[in-house]
């Protein structure tokens, strides 16, 4: 389809998302007309009021968490056209600009003031307050990425971000003083882990954790495949989940066909059906195996998917990746809506024009039957916003996605499932945060948004976090709780041998969303809720307990 905007002052464009000056004051009536393919129109209209006495908008961000003194704070406005910033710290410092950093030597609470002036002259104001404390505990955990290994198996170790010193003792004589690292055990025996942590505010906690170096443990096998039926001459990947270089792979493909790698192609070379096996041996020579059944005929379609990367909406003469994700790459068509295709499976293209293009991948397999998927994909005309550089927190019972200010965003939005869907935060919010299952990783990809550049910005790099949490493999803080059955089908009773009094009871979804808030009570009724997993709070009168329950039925 088509869009024309008439910006009422005689001005237009077939930008799907302009900018425009006014060059006088006064009251226009802005009209955007869209024609579909069928020569069908729609129109809708607005008023935009252009005055010499237009106010400015003026909102300050800065973190809402107290922080240690010397933290090195960054502090934003809302972006506009023309605004110029200036900030008072309320300690005596202040500073310009829409995004800018500050930080306070001594504690106290400090109000920050930011007045914003536009192109009229006028200004507007607005307030943030931080709390800076040198008595803040240390907020900390450890994550490691297995409790049971075999001799010479890599284990994944993982502390929180932004603290000022890490000692891990690793307990057969070894230490480490950086965040994360991978450490492999020589020796059989039953280790434990220490590690200690100092914060900002030089407070320290330790942690302890323990970790089981056994000739008998068991690596479970497990693959993956596009498909379970093919068509005859169709290649078929194979690919094993646990990919452990200590391990050893050994694939019987039911035809007399073997391979030996986590990664396998094999071409059935008769219809039929086939018991296809993986038997994976790590590095203690413990054997486990797993079987699936695949169907080879000469009636099976493929199943066509695609992706598009960085991300659907785009600038012209911007590279665009598309990428084949179908079961069956050998024969494909790529029509990118601007008259162009490829029969390249994999490829990057361009577009000179503004628009929106619809993008369709066709695949044949070797039967000769076909499949296809789409994808809508918008170009803007304007100039592009930079990618945040995302960071992400681990905390006990959640995890904190953040990012710095990019300059002329009016929003941000992030996608956790890799840029499949997008959700739009409040308010210039530079931080998501999420609850999730113990051991579980959360990757998260942020845009910013703007009308003065392309309507999405360039994407960031995808950050993950291992969610550390309080699991049934009893990841605990503090050992004074008990929350029974666990697993259970809704109901669950709570026990606790700590000297303060039990006030409140709050459970979470894996959303942060509250399914039940109730007070002084032992018992509580999950029954109507979802099969699935949920994070419990205990708020004692001096302090708070986390637990994650399961729901099955």
């Amino acid at each position: 389809y088509s869009v024309l905007w008439d910006f009422g002052d005689g001005s237009s464009s077939s930008d799907p998302y302009p900018n425009h000056i006014y060059d006088s004051t006064g009251s226009y009536t802005v009209t955007v007309t869209i024609t579909n393919e069928c020569g069908n129109s729609s129109s809708l209209d607005t008023t935009i009021i252009v005055d010499d006495l237009a106010l400015p908008y003026a909102s300050a961000y800065v973190t809402p968490f107290p922080e240690c003194p010397n933290t090195n704070l960054n502090i934003v406005a809302t972006p506009g056209g023309g605004y110029t910033y200036l900030w008072d710290f309320g300690d005596g410092g202040t500073g310009t600009g829409q995004n800018t950093n500050h930080t306070y030597t001594s504690t106290g609470v400090y109000d920050i003031i930011l007045s914003v002036t536009n192109l009229c002259g006028q200004v507007s104001y607005d307030t943030a307050q931080i709390t800076i404390e040198d008595t803040l505990p240390v907020n900390g955990w450890m994550f490691l990425s297995t409790r049971e290994v075999c001799p010479a198996d890599s284990v994944l170790f993982i502390a929180p971000a932004n603290m000022t010193s890490y000692l891990w003792d690793l307990g057969d004589g070894n230490f480490d003083s950086t965040r994360s690292f991978r450490y492999s055990y020589s020796d059989t025996g039953s280790f434990i882990i220490q590690l200690t942590l100092t914060n900002g505010c030089s407070s320290i906690a330790v942690y302890y954790d323990t970790i089981q170096v056994t000739n008998e443990h068991l690596t479970t096998a497990q693959f993956t495949t596009d498909q379970n039926t093919y068509c005859l001459g169709d290649v078929t990947l194979f690919s094993s989940v646990n990919s452990d270089t200590n391990n050893i792979f050994s694939w019987d493909f039911g035809d007399g066909s073997t391979g030996s790698g986590p990664e396998e192609s094999h071409n059935f070379t008769d219809t039929g059906s086939y018991l296809v096996t993986l038997y994976l041996t790590n590095g203690c020579g413990v054997t486990d195996s797993v079987s699936r059944t695949i169907i080879v005929d000469t009636i099976s379609s493929p199943v066509a998917a695609l992706a598009i990367s960085p991300f659907l909406y785009s600038c012209p003469d911007q590279p665009i990746d598309f990428i084949n994700l179908s079961s069956d790459t050998g024969n494909v068509l790529w029509s990118f809506g601007d008259g162009n295709t490829s029969t390249l499976a994999n490829l990057s293209h361009t577009y000179s024009a503004p628009g929106n293009y619809f993008v369709i991948l066709q695949v044949t397999n070797s039967c000769g039957l076909t499949s296809s998927a789409s994808q809508l994909l918008t170009i803007s005309a304007s100039e592009q916003l930079e990618a945040p550089i995302v960071s992400c927190t681990e905390n006990v019972d959640s995890i904190t996605f953040s990012w710095d200010s990019i300059a002329g965003a009016t929003g941000y939005e992030i996608s956790l499932d890799s840029g499949m869907n997008w959700i739009e935060l409040p308010n210039l919010q530079l931080y998501y945060k999420v609850l999730g299952v113990s051991g579980i990783s959360y990757s998260a990809m942020v845009r910013g948004l703007g009308p003065e550049y392309c309507k999405f910005g360039a994407i960031s790099e995808s950050v993950t976090c291992i969610f550390v949490g309080i699991g049934l493999d009893d990841i605990t803080k503090g050992s004074d709780l008990v929350v029974y059955p666990n697993p259970g089908t809704g109901f669950f009773y709570i026990r606790t041998n700590a000297a303060s009094s039990m006030i409140q009871v709050s459970v979470y979804d894996m959303l942060g969303r509250t399914i039940l808030m109730a007070w002084d009570t032992g018992m509580i009724d999950l029954s109507a809720a979802t099969v699935g997993s949920y994070v419990i709070m205990i708020q004692l009168e001096d302090h708070k307990i986390h637990r994650h329950i399961v729901i099955y039925r």
